[in-house]
Parts: C-alpha cells; structure tokens; sequence
C-alpha cells in the first residue's frame, strides 16, 4: 500500500495542514520553528495506531470487526505517545468539547491486487485512493473512513472492517535524526512486541501468563507492604500501596 499525501488538524503548533503529497522520496523545508517535526510526528502517531489497530479489533461470529471491550494501552499508540492536555492546540482548549480531537488523514493508493483483495474482504468497490481519518482525543483514538462522493457513506460505515484491512498490511518505522544504541534497542524491541501480540489470542500462552501472575502476586504483595512501611513514615495519609504488572512489559 502506498502512502500518497496525509494530512494533520489540531495537532501540537499545527491547526491545517492539508493533503502534503508524498512520494518515493520527500523532504520538507521551512525554516526552524515552523512546524516540520510536529508534522512528522504526527504523521509517526497516525501511522503507529494503524499499524497497530489490527490487535485492537475481534471478529464476530457473522464475520463483523468490532473494536475490542478495553480500550486501547492508556494514552499510548505504538512508540509514539498521545496526551491531549498537551498536543492538541492549547489556545483551542477553552474552547473544545469531549469530541474534539487531533485528526490525521492518512490517504493511501492500493494497487490492483490490493484493490481485488479490498472488493473480496471488504464487499465494496474502491475508486480512486483510500483516506482514513485517525482521530485521537480525549477518550481515546478513532478510525473511520474520509471518502467522498458515490459509496463513501457505505465505506464509512465499515470503519473498522477497513481499517483492520489496512492495518494487516502496513509496517511503519519513523527513524529519528539521533539514533543512539539505546534508541535502536527499543526499535527491536517494538518489532517484537507487535509480532509478540499475536500470542494473546493462544490459549496455552494466556495460561501460562496466569500462572506466572500467581507466582509473581505474593512477590508483588510482599514488596508493596515494604513500600507502604516505608512511604507512611513520611506521607501518613498513604494507607495501602499496590504493585502491578504492565501488559507492554510481557513482551519485553
């Protein structure tokens, strides 16, 4: 699938900035200041929760994608992160409601087999490029489809059936201009993780991540009493403390 413009509303220093046309090679040039990382980074936020949306959705017994019960990793959308106190435009919040949000257009060209595979998957014909609207706010991150004219309101409607298409089918890794050791550590260790996530759904891994929870509780339970002990020396009011395990650091 090929990436053919996007475009990026409300995000950090930028309001509009509408359909930047990509191809093979593109560079963007203006002076410090005016918004040339914002973009980009926008566009790694985008692309990162495509890419990753496939493990946020579950087929329905009909043949429906549906988007999963719990919600995505809290605030965080592959390696980039999303914090809407801070990205979206902060002369706009005063103003902004629970929908408003920061909104990327990702417009992508599908060749014929992709195109034959869409009709198959899909059940609808695709003219032209395909543009889905990534849209991260307050509760979270949406996709829908952005198509105009004849069929866009059916495509719309299959939101998340496009999206987990899409999403089965790209890679993206955005390389930062200072690539230390450390930074190239952690971009193995996402490749990783996403190909680690398939797991969730094996019975047998599920299982053993139990059983390797239930060894770990009194380890845990244990060591927060100590921490309780201690802090409460200093903060009185702190009465009990908890320690848990997070979801990503399975796949570290």
């Amino acid at each position: 699938m090929k990436l053919v413009s996007f475009s990026v509303e409300n995000y950090r220093s930028i309001t509009t900035a509408r359909r930047v046309p990509l191809s093979d090679y593109s560079l963007l040039v203006g002076a410090n200041n005016e918004g040339k990382s914002n973009i980009l980074h926008a566009l790694s936020l985008a692309m990162d929760a495509l890419v990753q949306w496939q493990y946020h959705v579950r087929r329905t017994a009909d043949g429906r994608v549906v988007r999963k019960p719990r919600p995505m990793i809290a605030r965080r959308y592959g390696r980039s992160r999303y914090e809407w106190d801070t990205d979206f435009p902060v002369r706009k919040q005063n103003a902004s409601n629970s929908e408003s949000a920061s909104t990327i257009v990702l417009e992508f060209e599908l060749n014929a087999d992709e195109i034959e595979d869409f009709r198959g998957e899909i059940r609808s014909n695709l003219n032209g490029t395909l543009p889905l609207a990534i849209s991260f706010g307050q509760r979270g991150v949406d996709v829908t489809v952005r198509k105009p004219g004849r069929g866009g309101a059916t495509l719309t409607r299959k939101s998340n059936r496009i999206a987990n298409f899409v999403s089965e089918r790209i890679r993206f890794e955005y390389i930062p201009p200072i690539r230390t050791a450390e930074s190239a550590s952690e971009v193995i260790a996402d490749l990783v993780e996403q190909e680690l996530y398939k797991l969730e759904g094996n019975e047998e891994y599920r299982s053993t991540l139990e059983k390797i929870e239930m060894l770990q509780k009194p380890v845990f339970e244990a060591l927060a009493e100590t921490i309780k002990d201690t802090v409460s020396g200093f903060l009185p009011s702190v009465k009990s403390v908890t320690i848990l395990s997070q979801q990503r650091e399975r796949y570290r």
